[in-house]
């Protein structure tokens, strides 16, 4: 058993897919498979339990992950520390934000810290925004972008970088009358849509959802087709290339405005490209 394996032992072990995990580690599934049954067989173990539906950690594969990732974390620290007697900070720096977010407030972070550290391997996952303290929780991230819940973690660490309100939008052409007789489309789940569950509360209305949806682009896209009125943060709407086609709406009072920024698991350890990444910001 080797390093590499270790690394993709892992990774399966999170995605629970054979070929998410193929793809995301560029090694064919059938390779991947070899790779898995070869670590089987050196233990002796089944590591996990798969059918055509579904992949299940089985208990020695629990026990092999939680080794797998004390291995990593430790060869990272080695070669972390073997770096910084020479001056140098190397590593890995795992990144989890939107699409928006990567180039509104990643990239002048990101230009800088590449510059600087350009010996530190970046990894960044783009997602829903409202996945982000998630992936922060789970381990998945270093480092994510986020809007900031209103009762935030304790174990959350958290800088704000930027406030953008949170808007009603409509398709320009699109014709409604009372808000109580107007389709909305919202989001499924996460800040927004508690934001908007309780502005809906507070007015005593009971909204007519024509569709709930899981992303603020697919949002924009739905509203710009005229399919009824739709909540985003102004700063996606400002970046989407569908902004002509939408029209603000003013409703009282306004919905409570989103709080941006970069976000970390708090712990005492960080890798030290995490940390010099934390401190530029």
């Amino acid at each position: 058993m080797d390093l590499y394996s270790l690394k993709l032992f892992l990774h399966l072990s999170e995605s629970l897919h054979f070929y998410k995990t193929s793809q995301a580690c560029f090694i064919s599934p059938p390779g991947l498979t070899r790779v898995i049954k070869r670590i089987e067989e050196e233990l002796g173990e089944l590591l996990f339990e798969r059918d055509n539906r579904s992949v299940v950690l089985t208990p020695a594969g629990s026990i092999l992950k939680k080794f797998a990732q004390e291995t990593l974390v430790q060869w990272q620290l080695c070669k972390e520390t073997l770096a910084k007697q020479k001056g140098i900070i190397t590593g890995e720096l795992k990144i989890y934000c939107s699409v928006t977010a990567s180039y509104k407030i990643l990239k002048p972070v990101l230009k800088v810290y590449q510059h600087k550290f350009p010996s530190v391997h970046i990894m960044i996952h783009t997602g829903e925004a409202e996945n982000a303290m998630k992936q922060i929780s789970a381990g998945n991230a270093d480092i994510a972008i986020a809007a900031r819940p209103d009762a935030l973690p304790e174990k959350i660490d958290f800088k704000s970088v930027i406030k953008t309100p949170l808007v009603f939008i409509s398709a320009k052409n699109f014709e409604h009358g009372s808000i109580e007789d107007s389709p909305f489309i919202l989001p499924a789940h996460g800040l927004s849509r508690e934001r908007a569950d309780r502005w809906f509360v507070s007015k005593n209305i009971i909204p007519g959802i024509y569709a709930e949806i899981s992303g603020n682009e697919a949002i924009i896209a739905m509203v710009s087709l005229g399919f009824g009125i739709g909540i985003v943060p102004q700063l996606v709407l400002d970046q989407s290339s569908l902004k002509d086609e939408i029209s603000i709406l003013q409703f009282t009072p306004p919905l409570k405005e989103y709080e941006v920024g970069y976000c970390r698991l708090h712990k005492k350890h960080y890798t030290e490209a995490a940390t010099a990444f934390w401190e530029m910001v």
